[in-house]
């Protein structure tokens, strides 16, 4: 419920100023990380512990955080997550991006394995606010993404390096008809999403690389994406 209606505020109209969804992604990332937490579901028994006769309507309150649980509220929370990533990504103002890539932080750094599902949107909003107009916004982008190569999240979790391989996959398969299709900034946003996408794989490239199919697919997109646009060059003759 609290999820629900924080994610209804950040999501809301714009004209409730910067400062309230600022505040409502904070809270929101906070609690999710919070509750969704590696350390704490990983010391969460698999069976619910049995309470005493006297304490059985307690016992019908309490939520077990088990496995079931923790992915049921998962697909749950990506759905949510999706959605406030689409609209704090392309907020007018800088603070409300800036603060999207805080909630990536925070939940990859103590959600890593909980909220998986997740970071296929997440890892590409800040892969794509890297080229950010503002310079906070890019500063910040960069060190979320070095301080993820450098810790070798990605390296430690296969269910994320799979994540990334198969979103990695997909730009490759779409880039042709993207660069044939954006303008100039679109085609920087884009190849920056990929550039992104190599570096936070790190180790687990290979998981790309020794796939002959991912790896010729991605050599072609770069090699039509290097081929010179002469449609428009005229030559000139001499008269």
């Amino acid at each position: 419920g609290i999820s629900i209606t924080l994610s209804r505020v950040i999501t809301g109209d714009i004209k409730q100023g910067h400062k309230t969804t600022v505040s409502a992604i904070r809270l929101f990332y906070l609690i999710v990380g919070f509750v969704m937490a590696d350390a704490q579901l990983a010391r969460i028994p698999k069976n619910k512990e049995k309470l005493p006769v006297e304490q059985s309507r307690i016992s019908e309150l309490m939520v077990h955080r088990g496995p079931d649980w923790s992915e049921s509220t998962a697909e749950k929370l990506s759905l949510l997550l999706h959605k406030m990533v689409e609209c704090s990504s392309v907020h007018p103002h800088w603070k409300v991006r800036l603060e999207l890539v805080e909630l990536v932080h925070h939940l990859l750094r103590n959600c890593g394995r909980a909220l998986v599902a997740s970071f296929s949107h997440l890892l590409k909003a800040v892969v794509g606010l890297v080229n950010d107009e503002s310079s906070e916004v890019q500063s910040r982008c960069n060190e979320v993404l070095q301080g993820i190569a450098e810790q070798r999240v990605v390296a430690q979790n296969r269910a994320l390096a799979d994540v990334l391989s198969e979103n990695l996959h997909s730009l490759a398969t779409a880039l042709p008809r993207l660069m044939s299709s954006q303008d100039d900034a679109g085609k920087v946003s884009t190849l920056s999403v990929l550039l992104g996408y190599l570096k936070l794989l790190g180790p687990k490239i290979s998981l790309v690389l020794n796939s002959a199919s991912h790896l010729q697919r991605l050599s072609k997109a770069l090699m039509q994406v290097l081929e010179l646009d002469v449609a428009d060059v005229k030559i000139v003759e001499e008269r």
